[in-house]
């Protein structure tokens, strides 16, 4: 049976929303293939539809053009013989706004492309994301050079042309969300909200908890160690002068693995053991589906966990005006549009 459903998928939400879109919109699990990419294949997975690895396709580039154009020929016969000659004539594609060569090869092909959440990104204006898909575009004669690299080793099928993610979404069919305000640059029409994205977990077990879940905001650049380490003890005495006597703590995954910084992280959170009591999460458990099965107050920086928890009907509090006191600057990064709805999901800690 050809496949007339395509699902791209780079992160757990989108594989969560792959379910969810697959049992609200009827289909059948038969008709659909999920391309899974950015780690977010896993040997082994087993599902009711066929999962591709991703990785597989992606393209490779640098300065042996000769030897990295077979691969990329390779990669492309494989896409084509995996993808492209298992697909219905009139299929459809769902997938995150991200610039994988073979999303556009498939968005091109497709008889409808629609758009998957995908962080912050998703709760951009068109404004913003026009400004971030022209950043990408290359300039100087370094960036320029290495955009002919890229696009001499990749086979005709691969190549992709500046500015067509963007343009594509002029045609696009349905945006599929966990929240009303995700997409607002999309016709109310189009914007889909997906029910029970979640499976509830721990049901019961954890109704009325305080669940912490901190961020990587020094892995990822934007904060020094030091000044992160008085973010964390200001959130908690915070936490602490409200009278919570139980805190539910989940490192971000990054932060957890980090060799260095994690015993940091974990010394902050001991200073306060005689003040309150604080259990640390497993980095299996899924904060979406603990918030899913009980409702509990959820506290974070700022982050996109916050709006899939908001949508299952649990609390979040924000400590955001701390971080920028602390660290001014350090989430200018994000989409302005996506910060006002944040917090009118949120409220201050």
């Amino acid at each position: 049976m050809a496949f007339a459903h395509v699902f791209v998928t780079h992160a757990i939400l989108q594989e969560r929303l792959t379910d969810a879109i697959i049992r609200q919109e009827n289909l059948d699990p038969a008709t659909v293939l999920v391309i899974r990419s950015r780690g977010s294949y896993r040997a082994g997975d087993t599902a009711a539809y066929p999962i591709r690895n991703g990785e597989e396709y992606l393209a490779a580039n640098g300065r042996n053009l000769l030897r990295h154009r077979r691969t990329n020929r390779r990669r492309y016969a494989h896409f084509k013989a995996e993808v492209l000659d298992q697909v219905a004539p009139d299929f459809q594609v769902y997938a995150p706004m991200y610039t994988y060569w073979y999303i556009n090869v498939l968005a091109h092909h497709a008889a409808a492309y629609h758009v998957l959440e995908d962080g912050f990104g998703s709760y951009q204006s068109r404004e913003e994301l026009g400004f971030y898909f022209n950043f990408l575009r290359v300039e100087g004669w370094r960036q320029q050079l290495r955009a002919w690299q890229a696009r001499t080793t990749m086979v005709p099928g691969q190549r992709l042309n500046v500015g067509r993610t963007i343009a594509l979404l002029d045609g696009v069919g349905r945006c599929y969300s966990t929240l009303p305000g995700c997409f607002p640059w999309a016709a109310p029409e189009k914007r889909v909200v997906v029910r029970e994205v979640f499976p509830p977990q721990f049901v019961g077990e954890y109704t009325g908890a305080y669940v912490l879940g901190t961020s990587c905001l020094v892995e990822s650049g934007y904060i020094a160690l030091p000044v992160y380490l008085t973010l964390l003890r200001t959130v908690l005495t915070k936490i602490v002068a409200r009278g919570i006597t139980v805190l539910y703590v989940k490192l971000h995954p990054v932060q957890a693995r980090h060799p260095e910084n994690a015993p940091q992280y974990r010394a902050v959170l001991a200073e306060f053991r005689d003040q309150i009591e604080l259990r640390e999460l497993p980095q299996t458990t899924s904060i979406e589906s603990l918030a899913a099965g009980n409702r509990i107050t959820f506290i974070t920086g700022i982050s996109t966990l916050a709006f899939h928890v908001a949508a299952t009907g649990s609390e979040v509090l924000h400590y955001h005006a701390d971080i920028l006191r602390l660290a001014p600057g350090a989430t200018d990064y994000l989409a302005k549009t996506g910060v006002e709805i944040y917090y009118r999901i949120a409220r201050p800690l």
